[in-house]
């Protein structure tokens, strides 16, 4: 990545990075877009009587951008569509970029993802025409949003990355907190939120402009982590605080993304009928903005409304729904999402072959596409962050902005409206990226939460028991034996108390990896709770399964690395029964597989009893 970084730098050897921008106008829009839609709209009756080109597409650029933060799309689009005709018809390379850019965010937000890429390289190749550095990083900062929507962690790391290396050269700290936002959305959709809520926090120690829409929006992404680490009076307080400052500055956009979240959270809480009289109003309202990416996250959480409330004719309603935007939005997180939602409505409906077959579907296509994607996206992010941008972030507030403006002295009258639209791009793109966090929720952060133990990344609780009981009520229908294994690891409370809680979790993170990659295929294992672990084996016999935790144990007690002294061992006790028709409910088999685990304990630990 170095050496292709250095190179482009070479090839902008005669670049240079704009000037500052007018603050006050920017402030006004950014602040109070109702006000500058005022002022804008006059100076543009004025400049049209000129030949003042430029003036009239910095205009109609600034009426875009305060058009975006109000949610009116209509009138983006309108404006995008007179300022790139009035660029093309003018040869104006710079605006042309910049047009482009607006609309390849317009795209992504309805959730047309290859048409976005597609122009969002368009506007990048005439930002590296004009040769201005702070235009072509806002063209990276772009394409790492555009990246990121399909699940491209890789480029997304990349791209976020060479506009970082322009910004932070520059001193421009507006645009080094909207990159760590950025980044903190990219720790977010990799699970890793103790990293995503450190950066959002280095992201407002930047922000100098202090928007009302970017800090609501800043609150609603935090809030989103706090509850996929299921820290709910977190999540609460930070939505709360977004809901207050939307409706302290009128903006209903962000107040309708901030309902969605809330009857997210109220779900969770089994507080279900006060979800669906918050959700059911903000449905409308983001069929209207044509929102597909949140609309279709609206839609799940109500179709799971009523499928807890056994209302499924309209709970199969808004599935159906969902499903048309899955076909529009078309990339395997969202097919994932969904799939997982209807498997729920057929296990409630208790049609335990359907669900059983969605959720096989829902394993392969994590297995094809997520898994090793995201894998592969967190080790590359943490070499290149922890390790650079750490060290780099203290040393940015020194740094000078020495610009080289010797050849723009003669323009500087003439670009002042421009350089202001360039950072304010860039900047609205990061106000508005509640839509791009909403459209990350739909892809990742609900079937996350719904599935997984946010410190260890294997099945949490609810998942597991789901998978028990439709594994259970399958193999009672179709005659099939199945096994389960409850394990406990021995002294884990003497390993927190000598060592930390620190330790302990590594310790838990290193069996749940273990266990993970020992099984493979063979099985599924989730944590229940605290040390407590439960093992599916839908197919292995009982001297199978012997060898495994055999394999399990050796490697637990003898290849970790952690600072742990010799007196304390790893080992675990486990309690392993065989179904074979003798249970009728898979509650009296986990009772009895729990019964035996505890027997194992019992006996001087270390050991499994079989059943």
């Amino acid at each position: 990545m170095l050496g292709g970084f250095l190179l482009l730098l070479s090839s902008l050897s005669y670049s240079y990075y704009s000037e500052e921008f007018d603050k006050e106008l920017l402030q006004l829009i950014v602040t109070n877009p109702e006000e500058a839609l005022v002022q804008l709209n006059s100076d543009l009756s004025q400049v049209n009587i000129t030949d003042d080109i430029e003036k009239q597409l910095s205009i109609i650029y600034y009426l875009t951008e305060a058009h975006e933060i109000l949610a009116n799309f209509d009138e983006v689009e309108k404006h995008n569509k007179q300022g790139l005709l009035l660029a093309e018809e003018n040869h104006n390379i710079k605006f042309r970029s910049m047009f482009l850019g607006s609309i390849a965010y317009q795209y992504d937000r309805k959730g047309k993802f290859k048409e976005a890429i597609s122009i969002a390289n368009q506007a990048m190749e005439f930002a590296r025409e004009v040769g201005d550095d702070r235009l072509i990083a806002d063209n990276y900062y772009l394409q790492s949003y555009v990246q990121l929507s399909i699940d491209d962690y890789g480029e997304a790391i990349k791209s976020i990355e060479i506009a970082l290396g322009f910004y932070s050269q520059n001193s421009d700290k507006i645009n080094i907190s909207l990159s760590y936002n950025l980044l903190a959305i990219i720790y977010d959709s990799l699970s890793d939120y103790e990293n995503a809520i450190k950066y959002y926090k280095e992201s407002e120690a930047f922000d100098e402009l202090k928007s009302p829409y970017n800090q609501a929006s800043q609150y609603f992404n935090l809030a989103s982590v706090y509850v996929a680490m299921e820290e709910y009076e977190n999540a609460l307080a930070y939505y709360q605080k977004s809901k207050k400052i939307s409706e302290s500055s009128g903006d209903d956009y962000s107040l309708a993304y901030v309902s969605v979240g809330m009857s997210e959270l109220l779900v969770l809480q089994d507080k279900v009928d006060e979800a669906e009289t918050i959700l059911q109003p903000v449905i409308d309202i983001l069929d209207k903005l044509n929102d597909e990416v949140m609309l279709f996250n609206a839609l799940l959480v109500m179709a799971e409304i009523k499928t807890i409330n056994k209302q499924f004719p309209k709970a199969l309603k808004y599935l159906d729904d969902a499903k048309v935007i899955v076909s529009e939005l078309s990339t395997p997180s969202t097919q994932i999402l969904y799939l997982q939602y209807k498997s729920y409505y057929f296990e409630e409906l208790e049609q335990w072959q359907d669900a059983f077959t969605i959720e096989k579907k829902i394993g392969e296509l994590r297995e094809e596409s997520f898994i090793k994607d995201k894998e592969k996206s967190m080790d590359e992010l943490k070499v290149k962050f922890n390790a650079k941008f750490d060290q780099e972030k203290y040393q940015l507030l020194k740094k000078q902005s020495l610009l080289q403006q010797n050849s723009l002295d003669s323009e500087k009258v003439k670009q002042k409206y421009l350089w202001g639209l360039v950072v304010l791009g860039a900047i609205l793109f990061g106000i508005t990226y509640m839509a791009y966090r909403g459209q990350k929720k739909v892809k990742k952060h609900l079937f996350k939460l719904s599935i997984t133990d946010h410190l260890t990344q294997v099945a949490n609780r609810r998942y597991i028991i789901r998978q028990l009981k439709k594994l259970h009520q399958y193999c009672l229908e179709e005659d099939h034996k199945y096994s389960l294994v409850m394990i406990d690891l021995d002294d884990f409370k003497q390993i927190n108390d000598k060592y930390g809680h620190d330790v302990g979790n590594d310790v838990l993170v290193y069996f749940a990896k273990t266990v993970s990659e020992i099984i493979a295929e063979n099985g599924e294992i989730g944590r229940i709770g605290g040390e407590e672990w439960l093992i599916l084996f839908p197919k292995l016999s009982p001297e199978q399964i012997h060898k495994v935790l055999e394999k399990i144990r050796e490697t637990y007690k003898n290849t970790i690395n952690l600072p742990i002294l010799d007196g304390c061992e790893l080992s675990f006790s486990s309690g392993v029964i065989t179904y074979t028709g003798q249970h009728d409910t898979y509650e009296r088999i986990l009772s009895e597989v729990d019964k035996a685990m505890y027997e194992a304990k019992a006996n001087g630990k270390e050991q499994d009893i079989y059943i």
